[in-house]
């Protein structure tokens, strides 16, 4: 590998970083919104959270200036599940952003009892309402006699699907919410799903064979190719489809295969590079780790566990076991074209987290957490002593374009509780 350090390093400070995510679209329904922030979410009142009930919401980073708000606004909200806030029982992994407004499922308890309830809340107005109940969602398949151990989901061009099956994963029923309207119809038990948007109308839809990709194809939102089921990559056996990341007709993918005992080998894909209007394909990394990565321009950008890792202490609680920085602090890039492989950026005094990675924009940010084992306390339990390091968090945002960093660490007050800086 040929290694280069091209940066400047800018050391800030901000209060509080959890997990970001965003998607990059391509250019015709490009949302100016994610050149600037991702949606994450941040723990209010979180030092109290056992005594008065501190919550968990949706926040947006703005990865220019460091900065994390609440999308919560009210100043007169607590944020607590006693308050009238609209993001009580929030799960960003139950979420979906399109167009300017938010999508997220909360489960809470309230006077009325529990709620499971699909929200919607404007990013503009600040306004939230109900699309649909799970109750109403029940309902429903109730109607249509259909019972199920449980289900799949999947949110995608507009719609909210839920496929109901047993306990061999055959579908038993299918429908889709429109989020506009919170309307519900039922839908065929073969309907396809599209993957991610591609230009002028139409969508990405894969076809799976055993949980891998054999290939996809082009269509209107139907689903419906025509004639001509022309697919593309048939006889390609894809791990990991790029999809929600395709520039200049560009789609990266990963081929995987199976050892000589039938397993797949996810430590050794390979990361390829296909050209949808060329059909055109080239290696970019011959041999890739079961690894997170984010595109920016040309480039791909991800870490590594290194074979001879630095070692950045000894915990005492695991019997003075070694400990080391497996990224070694590095965020590498790899040129899509030539394959050329260098270093974005090396931090050894930063340990990186490779699966908290993200695009806002022409920057990536990337997640840390350190732990000073010089700095602890000891604590005694049923189970004797227990040592209590100190630990710091944060995200590191790297500036491709300038080539410089900026480091963002959570800090706390004394009471524990968290400060926004804006």
């Amino acid at each position: 590998m040929k290694h280069h350090n091209p940066i400047s390093l800018i050391i800030l400070s901000l209060t509080t970083l959890l997990t970001l995510s965003s998607c990059q679209t391509e250019e015709d329904t490009h949302d100016p919104f994610f050149d600037t922030y991702y949606i994450t979410d941040m723990g209010l009142n979180v030092s109290t959270a056992h005594q008065s009930g501190g919550i968990t919401v949706p926040a947006k980073f703005n990865a220019v200036t460091g900065t994390l708000t609440p999308l919560c606004e009210d100043p007169l909200c607590t944020h607590t599940v006693d308050s009238d806030c609209p993001f009580i029982g929030y799960s960003k992994n139950n979420s979906y952003y399109e167009d300017g407004i938010l999508y997220y499922w909360v489960n809470r308890t309230n006077t009325a009892g529990f709620q499971n309830e699909l929200m919607a809340y404007n990013m503009e107005t600040a306004a939230s309402h109900v699309v649909v109940t799970d109750e109403e969602l029940n309902e429903f398949f109730a109607e249509s006699g259909a019972e199920s151990t449980g289900y799949n989901y999947q949110f995608a061009n507009g719609y909210y699907y839920r496929r109901l099956r047993d306990d061999n994963d055959n579908t038993i029923g299918y429908c889709r919410v429109r989020l506009s309207d919170g309307s519900i119809e039922e839908i065929p038990d073969d309907t396809v799903v599209p993957s991610a948007y591609y230009k002028n109308g139409q969508y990405i839809f894969v076809e799976y064979n055993g949980g891998i990709a054999n290939g996809f194809y082009l269509a209107d939102e139907t689903g419906e190719p025509g004639n001509d089921h022309d697919v593309h990559l048939a006889d390609k056996q894809i791990a990991i489809l790029f999809d929600e990341e395709i520039t200049d007709d560009t789609l990266l993918y990963c081929t995987i295969r199976r050892d000589e005992n039938g397993a797949w080998l996810w430590e050794e894909m390979t990361l390829w590079a296909y050209n949808i209007e060329a059909r055109e394909e080239h290696v970019v990394i011959e041999s890739f780790p079961d690894v997170y990565l984010v595109r920016v321009g040309g480039y791909v950008y991800y870490t590594l566990y290194l074979d001879d890792a630095p070692v950045i202490g000894i915990n005492e609680n695991y019997n003075g076991k070694e400990v080391v920085n497996r990224s070694g602090g590095i965020l590498w890039r790899t040129d899509i074209e030539t394959g050329e492989t260098e270093k974005a950026f090396e931090l050894p005094a930063y340990t990186l987290i490779g699966t908290d990675i993200h695009r806002v924009g022409e920057r990536v940010v990337i997640g840390y957490q350190n732990t000073d084992y010089s700095d602890y306390i000891v604590e005694t339990t049923d189970r004797g002593e227990w040592y209590q390091y100190k630990e710091t968090t944060g995200r590191i945002v790297f500036d491709t374009a300038a080539g410089t960093v900026g480091i963002y660490e959570e800090e706390e007050v004394e009471n524990g509780s968290t400060i926004i800086s804006d």
